[in-house]
């Protein structure tokens, strides 16, 4: 049996527009101008947490954080929420069903809060397709470390070698490969020479023409 593993943000939609919008204008009021590579660089794909002490200091205090994260969040859910025309990443309907049909086990692991992920799955209505979820409220450390992706390896009860995990931060592809998997790239938010670098073995665009016969030659 094989186990497929998604990042959510970047990987099963491109949310990056409404998760930069919500950091850039929490950032803003707080006198911290950034671009959008830099919300790339040491935003997207880190925990909230991590991030908000990188840019406004390392002495704010937990119930601080858990404020600050909680808005930023809120933000990103009512901009998702409003877009009428939000979809998934092209094609990943039809993987995502070449997978199931094929009898591998689904997991995402994602930074996202519970809250995020609840919001995204009910709108692109993905719920039936994924076996296990593990999200920012079952870990302690966030990406680059492995947790995240030791702890889904886990959960699926299946060995690493018969794993593969789908990624878009560089950060969410470092995470990964320490965890001793192997990862594709998808090219929403980094370009194929960046995830490649830290350890993606195959890079796609989106879902279009991909399906279990591909995995099962990278794992091969």
């Amino acid at each position: 049996m094989t186990g497929i593993i998604f990042d959510m943000d970047g990987v099963i939609l491109d949310s990056n527009p409404y998760h930069r919008d919500a950091w850039l204008s929490f950032l803003r009021k707080r006198g911290v101008i950034i671009d959008e590579q830099t919300f790339l660089d040491k935003i997207f794909g880190s925990t909230g947490k991590e991030a908000l002490r990188h840019f406004l200091g390392q002495d704010l205090t937990d119930d601080t954080l858990v404020d600050y994260t909680r808005a930023i969040d809120a933000e990103f859910r009512e901009n998702f929420l409003l877009d009428q025309k939000v979809g998934p990443i092209k094609d990943l309907r039809k993987f995502l069903e070449s997978v199931k049909m094929a009898g591998c086990r689904i997991a995402l692991a994602t930074s996202a809060p519970n809250e995020n992920v609840r919001v995204v799955f009910q709108k692109l209505e993905l719920n039936s397709y994924f076996d296990i979820i593990v999200d920012q409220s079952q870990i302690t450390k966030g990406k680059p470390d492995p947790e995240i992706y030791n702890l889904t390896v886990e959960k699926l009860g299946l060995p690493k070698d018969q794993c593969v995990v789908l990624e878009d931060s560089l950060v969410g592809v470092t995470s990964a490969c320490r965890a001793g998997l192997k990862v594709i790239g998808i090219t929403s938010t980094q370009p194929e020479s960046a995830l490649k670098n830290v350890g993606a073995s195959i890079c796609i665009g989106d879902y279009t023409g991909f399906t279990f016969e591909d995995v099962v030659k990278l794992l091969a």
